[in-house]
């Protein structure tokens, strides 16, 4: 599905870190959260690397995004409970 759609951000992360992109566990998550449907896991994934892109810059898409990749205001923001991380699953 992703060689039909040609996505160029796909193209780049393969570039930078096949590893990441291909890694089974790194591609499950799209899937589980589509309920294994493979073109909307898709669509999502190459959204998600997209969104990377413009927040954290074309040298980071193809690897995990840690709080040393945040600038101040955002681990402010982090740190004032706006946001919630979830541990484990919703299901």
């Amino acid at each position: 599905v992703l060689q039909e759609r040609n996505a160029p951000i796909y193209n780049l992360a393969t570039s930078q870190n096949r590893s990441y992109v291909e890694d089974p566990n790194f591609r499950l998550r799209f899937l589980r959260a589509n309920d294994h449907n493979v073109k909307q896991s898709v669509n999502q994934m190459i959204g998600f690397l997209s969104r990377k892109e413009t927040y954290f810059g074309r040298d980071k898409v193809a690897r995990d995004i840690t709080l040393d990749n945040l600038d101040d205001a955002d681990v402010d923001i982090l740190l004032s409970g706006l946001y919630h991380i979830q541990y484990g699953t919703d299901r």
